[in-house]
């Protein structure tokens, strides 16, 4: 029996970027704990290796701007190289901005999981928002939960 593979696309890798960025970086280490293969695509050169995860550097995701960014990941996830990569994993985690590449994941016939969070700047009002992509549709189911402490 194989072992599951992931596919990580970010554009930030610990310890660039905050704690949503340090959070993969620990799921990830988790993942190969448990057996899982992973492949991570990311922006970063100089960032924290993790064993056993293959790192793919890819400069157009260091954009300065998410405009930017969105436009560079979309160029990427149309490329041969990163089509390969996709159709190698099972499933695809996109735990931060390059929502350009749930396209390409979907007509691969892949899973995509999209983990977004707004967080607000206010410390009476949190929300947060989990988009859940299925497998055989581009059908999106949003939850979305606020929660205000006022």
């Amino acid at each position: 029996m194989s072992k599951p593979k992931v596919l990580i696309v970010q554009e930030l890798w610990w310890p660039k970027g905050g704690g949503g960025i340090l959070a993969t970086h620990l799921i990830t280490k988790v993942l190969v704990r448990h057996g899982f293969e992973v492949r991570v695509v990311t922006g970063v050169e100089e960032h924290e290796f993790i064993d056993n995860v293959v790192f793919i550097h890819e400069p157009r995701l260091r954009a300065s701007n998410k405009l930017k960014l969105w436009f560079s990941v979309y160029m990427v996830s149309r490329e041969s190289w990163f089509r390969r990569l996709v159709e190698w994993a099972d499933v695809v985690y996109i735990p931060h901005y390059a929502y350009p590449v749930i396209p390409s994941v979907k007509e691969l016939g892949k899973r995509a999981i999209v983990h977004y969070m707004i967080t607000n700047q206010y410390p009476t009002h949190q929300s947060y928002s989990m988009v859940i992509i299925s497998r055989a549709t581009l059908r999106v189911r949003f939850t979305t939960s606020c929660i205000n402490t006022v």
